[in-house]
């Protein structure tokens, strides 16, 4: 543990259209660009806009194109309505045209646009996206959004016309439920058969907009749209038409590979692979991503099921008022996907502890079905008791007085070791360093973005569970050990049992101060338990990791 401890929009055919599917209100904006921009671009890095005069700045890479093109850079003269009701366009919108006709890249174009101070008042993280119209609806990229340099930033590997946005939370709930739906397709497909670190490489790779954008083309057909000209089911001219983005994908695995069999941590690796390891690891990208398609295409009508039941339950959280911060417990450090992350698992545990399958709009449940009404009343309990025991008390008498089912297992049930216990990170709480104590550190910080650094590891580590086993033993007073065994590293903890919920304490100059809480229930033949977990690690400038846990015997 002390190891690991150191180391640091999927959209279906409706949820495409999410940016478009309401009310259309027109874009107004300036004509920021008065004359359009030009440059060729061949085989030298080229820059198109001033980012104070023209609030843009576009990058083009040597080799972005086959040969040499003109490329223009302007403000569009009109462009397509939005949804009010998902986005609130920011400033104006930009359009890049190539004279070759082609409309994918080799290599990405770096497209950096300025926040104006009335732009970002009131904008909070993850809010602002940039957005760009693929020739039927607006679509969303997450960008790298610097609120001290007044920039948003993103990558892309077509042209067309873009801008930036701020995105509403009922437009971040659908995004939200279209990745979420994708990945827990992923954890059924795989979960029982896949290393946890593959499964993780999926998720990852579902949510990569340019492999939206090919699967889009490929499931729909495209003539356009992300840049494409194909022909339904069409992979091997989707695959040829991915230019630069199918050769990331292939770079992005090599260094998965590296990473897996080199790396030492934060980045640091003691060799790299053969050439023709690489090759042979290329050769696998195409119909690994082409099996990925297939399987997604035959499963739309359950995925799309299951992000529906998760917009229905978000909607009723947000009518209900249960997801704005300062309602429920929710702090300042509780980011709007840690909030839904959170609303959605525990809507997830109510069906598994009442053995249902699916939410239901109303009041009224069935024996397959647990209803809004219910959940809401059931989530207010818990949600609003801050402690533990009292608030698994009134859980589990709600679940019998509303479904007759007795979950609460005896203190015996609970004994003994446990088959799977599966770890996940959800948040950091890093210290600041100043750049001379990083430097010190031997911290090479010249042209790095710490913030996104960090964002971006910390994503990583999100999507990829920690696997083990679990043994507790307990006296008659529901005194003794909570044992936590992943990858070889044991974690004995003094833990406490009471009424259904279990605090477990472990502290060390090793390990650092480590707590695990949890309750546990009875689903059938089964015993679940699930909770959080916390690691305090005594630097000499205090880092602070959370994470949930589940276990199963």
């Amino acid at each position: 543990m002390s190891r690991k401890t150191r180391e640091l929009f999927i959209f279906t055919l409706i949820a495409i259209m999410v940016f478009t599917a309401c009310a259309a209100s027109p874009w107004e904006y300036e004509m920021l660009i008065e004359e359009p921009i030009t440059v060729k671009s061949d085989q030298e890095k080229v820059k198109m806009g001033d980012l104070e005069k023209d609030k843009t700045e576009v990058v083009l890479d040597a080799g972005a194109f086959d040969k040499a093109t003109e490329v223009t850079l302007k403000t569009p003269e009109g462009v397509p309505d939005y949804a009010s009701e998902v986005m609130t366009p920011l400033g104006s919108p930009i359009e890049i045209v190539a004279d070759s006709g082609t409309q994918r890249l080799n290599k990405p174009a770096v497209i950096t646009m300025k926040l104006e101070d009335d732009e970002i008042q009131g904008l909070k993280k993850g809010d602002a996206y940039a957005i760009y119209h693929d020739g039927g609806n607006w679509q969303p990229i997450k960008p790298h959004v610097d609120l001290d340099k007044k920039t948003l930033t993103f990558k892309t590997y077509h042209v067309s016309i873009f801008g930036k946005a701020k995105v509403t939370l009922d437009g971040m709930i659908m995004m939200y439920a279209s990745d979420k739906a994708i990945e827990s397709w992923l954890q059924e497909q795989y979960g029982e058969t896949e290393d946890p670190a593959q499964i993780a490489k999926w998720v990852s790779l579902w949510k990569n907009e340019e492999v939206k954008g090919a699967y889009n083309a490929y499931k729909n057909g495209a003539s356009g749209e992300w840049g494409y000209n194909v022909k339904k089911g069409d992979f091997e001219e989707v695959w040829k038409q991915m230019k630069g983005a199918a050769r990331q994908l292939e770079l992005q695995e090599i260094k998965a590979q590296e990473k897996a069999e080199f790396g030492i941590g934060f980045g640091d690796f003691t060799g790299t692979l053969a050439d023709e390891q690489k090759e042979d690891i290329r050769a696998l990208v195409k119909p690994d991503l082409q099996s990925q398609f297939e399987q997604r295409l035959n499963s739309e009508e359950s995925i799309q099921k299951n992000e529906d039941q998760i917009k229905m339950v978000l909607g009723m959280y947000k009518d209900a008022g249960f997801i704005e911060k300062g309602q429920l417990g929710w702090g300042e450090s509780h980011e709007l996907e840690q909030r839904l992350d959170q609303l959605v698992a525990f809507s997830q545990k109510v069906l598994r502890d009442t053995g249902r399958e699916e939410f239901v709009d109303g009041s009224m449940h069935s024996k397959e079905k647990v209803s809004l009404e219910e959940l809401k009343i059931i989530s207010l309990d818990w949600f609003a008791d801050e402690q533990a025991q009292e608030r698994w008390k009134k859980y589990t008498a709600k679940v019998e007085e509303i479904y007759g089912l007795k979950i609460m297992p005896q203190m015996s049930d609970i004994v003994g070791d446990w088959n799977t216990c599966t770890l996940y990170i959800t948040e950091f709480i890093l210290p600041e360093f100043t750049p001379e104590e990083l430097e010190a550190q031997g911290c090479d910080l010249e042209g790095v973005d710490i913030e996104q650094v960090i964002e971006e590891a910390l994503a990583e580590i999100k999507r990829t569970p920690t696997m083990g086993t679990m043994t507790i033993t307990l006296d008659e007073n529901g005194q003794g050990t909570m044992n936590v065994i992943t990858e070889g590293d044991e974690l004995p903890m003094n833990a406490v049992y009471k009424d259904g919920t279990i605090r477990a304490e472990h502290s060390s100059e090793e390990d650092g101060d480590v707590l695990f809480m949890g309750d546990f229930s009875k689903r059938g033949d089964k015993i679940a338990a699930e909770g959080t977990w916390q690691i305090t690690v005594p630097e000499e400038k205090e880092m602070v990791i959370k994470g949930t846990w589940f276990a199963v015997k």
